[in-house]
C-alpha cells in the first residue's frame, strides 16, 4: 500500500469512526445511555453489529472517544507553540484556548453519563488517561531533546482534571477556571525555572 492509499483508508476509517460516535451521541442523548444498545447504533448508521466492533469494542469506547475527540484541539495548540518559548508555560498556554466547542462536549458527555456515577467516574479516568497520552506526545513532538514529556503532561492535564472537578461540584463554564488555575501556575513559575531539573529527561 502507498502512502496515498494508506492515507486515504485511515480518513476513511477515521471518517466511519466519526459517523459512529455522532449517531450513538445522538441516541443517547434522546433515549438515555443505558436504553440504547451497539445494536441501536449500528442501525443508525446502516452498519452491521460486526461492522461496529471493527471501530470500538464497546459502547463506552464510543463516548470515550467522543470526549477524547473534543480533547485534540490541545495537541494542535501546543504545537502552534513556539520551541524557543519554556515548554511548560506554553504548554499551558495551549491549555487556555478553550473555547465553546469543547465546554460543549464536556457537558454533553457529562450530561450522558452523569446519572451513572460508575461510567461517570470509569469514562473520566479513561479521558484523562488519552489525553495524558495525546499531550505527551504532542510535547514530545515540539521539545524532542528539552523536556520530559510525560512529566509536562501530567501537569497540564492534572489542571484540566481539577478544574472539571471543581466544575462538576459547582457548575458554571470551564473556561475561567482555566484561566484562573493556569495563572496561578505562572505565578509560581516566576522565580524557579519552568524547564528545571525536574522537566528534563
Amino acid at each position: 500500500m502507498t502512502s496515498f492509499q494508506s492515507a486515504v483508508a485511515i480518513g476513511r476509517r477515521d471518517a466511519a469512526r466519526n459517523t459512529i460516535i455522532d449517531a450513538a451521541i445522538g441516541q443517547f442523548l434522546s433515549r438515555g445511555y443505558t436504553s440504547v444498545s451497539v445494536e441501536d447504533i449500528a442501525v443508525a448508521v446502516g452498519f452491521s453489529v460486526r461492522t461496529f466492533y471493527r471501530y470500538f469494542p464497546s459502547k463506552e469506547q464510543v463516548l470515550i472517544s467522543f470526549a477524547l475527540r473534543s480533547a485534540e484541539f490541545l495537541p494542535r495548540a501546543i504545537a502552534r507553540q513556539s520551541p524557543e518559548d519554556p515548554p511548560l508555560q506554553a504548554m499551558l498556554q495551549a491549555a487556555a484556548e478553550w473555547d465553546e466547542e469543547v465546554e460543549s462536549a464536556f457537558w454533553t458527555w457529562v450530561k450522558i453519563s452523569n446519572s451513572l456515577p460508575p461510567l461517570l467516574s470509569y469514562i473520566d479516568g479513561a479521558v484523562h488517561a488519552g489525553l495524558r497520552i495525546m499531550v505527551a506526545e504532542a510535547a514530545r513532538a515540539r521539545w524532542p531533546e528539552e523536556v520530559n514529556p510525560q512529566l509536562l503532561a501530567a501537569v497540564v492535564v492534572g489542571v484540566l482534571s481539577s478544574v472539571s472537578e471543581q466544575t462538576l461540584l459547582n457548575g458554571g463554564d470551564r473556561r475561567p477556571l482555566v484561566a484562573d488555575a493556569i495563572g496561578v501556575l505562572r505565578v509560581a513559575l516566576t522565580d524557579p525555572p519552568p524547564s528545571g531539573p525536574g522537566l528534563r529527561r
